[in-house]
């Protein structure tokens, strides 16, 4: 009888993807630490802040009482704040793509807190004005929220300066993007931050009306499927790129036989 042998896998090719997985998964790990030592810091900063504004911005005038509960009772709601957050899955974005869920789950998980802040002090003590809570609470969204953002708009300005988002080179070929959904806004923020793509998206077209003469990601929204053949005249288009997942088969088709005609 003759004997078989089962193929040997060969498992080195698979070594370094797993350990950019590992690097990848520490790097986000570490980036969720730091924001969170952040978070602390910003919750400790905002309600002094708002403290310290009560009393007309001197130290001095601040009750001892008010001054005490704030020390006994910041840090403990600093780290609730964390645990809330994480659970919430405040640290585990995609910075570049944060979106206006992302926002709204930020400002209501501030929100929340805060109000839980204001049970915390009145089970430990009741001697805290209530401007305090107000634009402590204030304080601490715009906080909290604004770093989550600025991220985003920060490599939004790298990208216009780079010249990316409205590239100069004229031998880039225009683009004409159909559809101004969320795969739509994909597919711009990739031209955005890919430096080996020079197309240049001059214009999209979309069949809500509701959308037309507006504005996507800084890319003018020009009208319905009937536009695109004088779109691609008037704009002078040499590449169309479609993103309408969620459309049917023969719009699909419809719209394919449209873009074939230009």
């Amino acid at each position: 009888m003759e004997e078989t042998k089962a193929p040997i896998a060969d498992n080195t090719a698979q070594e370094p993807n797993k350990i950019c997985k590992k690097c990848r998964s520490k790097r986000s790990f570490c980036i969720a630490a730091l924001l969170g030592l952040y978070d602390i810091c910003a919750i400790h900063i905002a309600y002094f802040i708002a403290l310290w504004v009560r009393f007309d911005c001197a130290y001095s005038q601040i009750p001892p009482r008010y001054l005490l509960t704030f020390l006994q009772t910041i840090t403990i709601y600093a780290v609730i704040c964390v645990i809330v957050f994480w659970f919430g899955k405040l640290y585990r974005a995609v910075w570049r793509f944060a979106s206006v869920g992302f926002l709204t789950k930020t400002i209501i998980a501030s929100l929340l807190t805060s109000i839980g802040y204001i049970v915390l002090v009145t089970l430990i003590t009741r001697s805290m004005p209530r401007s305090f809570y107000l634009w402590g609470g204030m304080s601490q969204m715009i906080l909290v929220t604004g770093i989550r953002f600025s991220y985003r708009f920060l490599f939004f300005v790298k990208a216009t300066l780079d010249g990316r988002v409205l590239p100069k080179d004229e031998t880039a070929d225009r683009v004409l993007l159909i559809g101004a959904g969320s795969a739509g806004q994909m597919i711009l923020r990739d031209t955005y931050r890919a430096k080996e793509i020079k197309d240049r998206i001059v214009c999209c077209i979309d069949d809500d009306p509701n959308l037309w003469g507006r504005n996507f990601e800084g890319v003018p929204i020009v009208g319905g499927r009937d536009d695109i053949l004088s779109t691609v005249e008037k704009y002078h288009v040499n590449k169309i790129f479609i993103a309408i997942p969620s459309a049917s088969a023969e719009d699909k088709k419809e719209i394919i036989n449209i873009c074939n005609e230009t």
